[in-house]
C-alpha cells in the first residue's frame, strides 16, 4: 500500500484529501472489500516532537464516501482550523487481510496566506485532486478552490531545463540564477476543463504582485516513467564519468551507444547488464513518482540519493527535516542523509541535502558496485 494527501483550505476548516493505492484490490468491482478489510484513523498532535494526541478519531467508510480508479482508492473528510499556527496529523491505515499498516504525517498549516493552500489541480471531472506535482499532456484538469470561486487565474510557463543533484560531498555552493526566463504567460478560468500541450513547469497566481503560487509540471509520455531514448541518457551522469556522458549526449546513435556503455561496464555480461539497466530505472521512475517537485523527481537530492542508495531502512521526519538512515553493512556504518525542507514560490515540498565532503567515503564505492553490476543482484 501507498498513501497520498493534499490539504485544503475551505472557510474555518481544511478538507484532507486522500489517495490510497491498494494493489490487490486493483480488479475489485465494489468496494465490499475495501471496507471490510481496510481500517484507518487519524490523530492530532501539536507538533512533531509531542507524544500525546489533541484528537483521535476513527475514520468510518461509507461507499458514498469512495470513490476508486483501478488500485487507487479516493476519500476526503475535515478538521476544524484553531487559532494557532499549526498541528500535524498522523494518519494509519491497517489491512487486516494482509496485515500491512502504514503511517502518513500530514502537515495542518492554519495560517493561509498562499494561493496553493486553497487552490490546487483536479482531474477533468473536477472530482479527485491530482495528488503528485506533474500530470501527462494528454491530461484534462481543473483548476478550482473548494468554494468552486470562479475567477481569472494567472499562468507562466517556463521552459527552464533544471539541473541535476550535485554529489552529496561536493560542499561548493551552485550559482543560484535569481529569475527564471518566463517563456509564456497566459490566462484560464477556474472550474473548468483545460489541457496543457506544452511540457514544462507552469506556476498558477492571482496576480502578478504575488511570490507564491501553485505550480505543476506537464510531462510527456510515459511520465515518471522513462521509455525515449533521449530521456534514458540524462540520469545516468549520478555513475557515469563526465566524458562517458558526453559521448552519449553527442552520439547520433544514442540506442547503440547507450547499450555498449552497460555492456562495457558489466565486463560484457548481457544478463548482469539487462538486470543492472532495469533496476536503475526503476529506481528513476520511481524517484519521479515520488519527489518530483518543480524539477524532475530524479533531479531532486532526495531522488539522488533513492537511485544510489535504495529504500532507506528508516525515515526520522520533523516539520523542516527528514533524516534517511541505511543500516550497517559490511562495508560500511549507518549512513545517515539529513535534508532541510526549503519551500519555495513554486512548491512546499522541496527539500535539500545536507551535504558534507565525509560522504566522499560511501558515494565512490557505491557508484562502483553500480558500474560492476552489484546492484539489484
Amino acid at each position: 500500500m501507498t498513501m497520498a494527501h493534499r490539504v485544503l483550505a475551505k472557510g474555518d476548516s481544511l478538507q484532507i484529501y486522500i489517495q490510497l493505492t491498494v494493489p490487490r484490490l486493483k480488479r475489485a468491482s465494489s468496494f465490499a472489500e475495501f471496507l471490510k478489510d481496510v481500517k484507518m484513523k487519524y490523530g492530532i498532535l501539536a507538533n512533531y516532537r509531542s507524544r500525546e494526541f489533541t484528537t483521535t478519531q476513527d475514520l468510518k467508510m461509507t461507499t458514498n464516501k469512495l470513490n476508486k480508479r483501478e488500485a487507487n482508492f479516493y476519500f476526503d473528510f475535515c478538521v476544524p482550523k484553531k487559532n494557532i499556527p499549526s498541528e500535524v496529523l498522523l494518519m494509519e491505515v491497517n489491512d487486516s487481510q494482509t496485515g500491512q499498516k502504514l503511517t502518513m504525517d500530514i502537515p495542518l498549516d492554519y495560517i493561509i496566506n498562499k494561493i496553493r493552500q486553497t487552490y490546487t489541480i483536479f482531474d477533468g471531472a473536477g472530482r479527485n485532486p491530482i495528488f503528485r506535482n506533474f500530470f501527462l499532456d494528454k491530461a484534462n484538469i481543473q483548476i478550482k478552490d473548494l468554494n468552486k470561486t470562479n475567477r481569472t487565474l494567472i499562468i507562466k510557463h517556463y521552459e527552464h531545463d533544471f539541473k541535476a543533484a550535485r554529489p552529496p560531498m561536493s560542499v561548493s555552493r551552485r550559482k543560484i540564477q535569481k529569475r527564471l526566463p518566463v517563456d509564456t504567460v497566459f490566462t484560464v478560468q477556474t472550474n473548468t476543463s483545460l489541457k496543457f500541450t506544452k511540457p514544462g513547469l507552469y506556476i498558477v497566481q492571482a496576480d502578478t504582485t504575488q511570490y507564491y503560487g501553485l505550480s505543476f509540471i506537464v510531462a510527456q509520455h510515459r511520465y515518471p516513467k522513462y521509455s525515449k531514448i533521449a530521456d534514458l541518457v540524462n540520469p545516468l551522469r549520478y555513475i557515469t564519468t563526465k566524458s562517458e556522458l558526453e559521448k552519449l549526449e553527442q552520439s547520433e546513435e544514442k540506442k547503440k551507444d547507450l547499450d555498449r556503455l552497460w555492456l562495457g561496464l558489466m565486463s560484457g555480461n548481457i544478463k548482469i547488464a539487462k538486470r543492472s539497466i532495469r533496476e536503475y530505472y526503476r529506481r528513476v521512475k520511481l524517484a519521479n513518482q515520488f519527489f518530483t517537485t518543480y524539477k524532475p523527481g530524479w533531479q531532486t537530492d532526495k531522488g539522488m540519493i533513492f537511485i544510489i542508495f535504495g529504500n532507506p531502512t528508516r525515515v526520522v521526519r520533523t516539520r523542516n527535516k527528514e533524516m534517511w538512515t541505511y543500516a550497517q553493512n559490511a562495508n560500511f556504518s549507518d549512513i545517515n542523509f539529513t535534508f532541510l525542507r526549503t519551500p519555495n514560490q513554486f512548491v512546499d515540498n522541496h527539500y535539500t541535502l545536507v551535504r558534507y565532503p565525509e560522504y566522499e567515503q560511501v558515494w565512490y564505492p557505491k557508484i562502483e558496485q553500480w558500474r560492476e553490476g552489484k546492484i539489484g543482484s
